[in-house]
């Protein structure tokens, strides 16, 4: 993709900026921040004719992690990775500006952002419901809640009566898809 993305830019006579994915818990996509070769291979190819602007990561697993300790330290780790790619991809004598995390969960919980240059949450300012199940906020916390409707906030808050967490989140996407009915079962069978 690297390559791809360096040969159009060529073609098009312009640097694309490009962020390098890195792949924090092992199962997301972008490279192991662990794999210092690829990422330099990534990085040099980059340079030949797009425009590296630097690392980012999101840590999913952290949706997983119950409590503020597991939350801090999955924040951690999170840092980590990107800081540690962007210290080896600058030793290489590649640019790396920008040194970027972004998870809800790993936002309201870090200790240090040392290295970072960008949080890019999605829900960090509103919040949401599933961010209220995992314990990042209530569900008097999120934005909607504010709504005087009372419709809308009975409906917020008859929407986590009843959710178990300690099935994985697969396991309850799918019901909660199921109790949805057909169509977003398809939509479901697409994620």
């Amino acid at each position: 993709q690297a390559q791809a993305v360096a040969r159009a830019s060529r073609q098009a006579g312009t640097r694309i900026p490009a962020l390098m994915e890195i792949d924090r818990d092992g199962h997301r996509s972008g490279v192991l921040p662990t794999d210092q070769q690829l990422l330099l291979n990534i990085g040099h190819a980059l340079e030949d004719g797009a425009e590296l602007r630097g690392v980012m990561t999101h840590a999913g697993a952290s949706y997983l992690a119950r409590g503020a300790e597991a939350l801090r330290q999955c924040a951690e780790v999170e840092r980590r990775s990107v800081v540690d790619a962007a210290t080896l991809l600058c030793e290489a004598g590649l640019p790396c500006p920008v040194v970027s995390v972004g998870s809800t969960p790993t936002a309201h919980n870090a200790a240090d952002l040392s290295g970072v240059t960008e949080v890019r949450a999605g829900v960090f300012v509103f919040f949401d419901l599933v961010m209220a199940g995992i314990g990042v906020c209530r569900v008097d916390d999120i934005a909607l809640s504010g709504v005087r409707q009372r419709w809308v906030r009975a409906l917020a808050r008859i929407s986590v009566i009843g959710r178990r967490f300690d099935e994985p989140r697969g396991v309850r996407l799918r019901r909660a898809l199921e109790r949805l009915g057909p169509i977003f079962v398809k939509f479901g069978q697409v994620l």
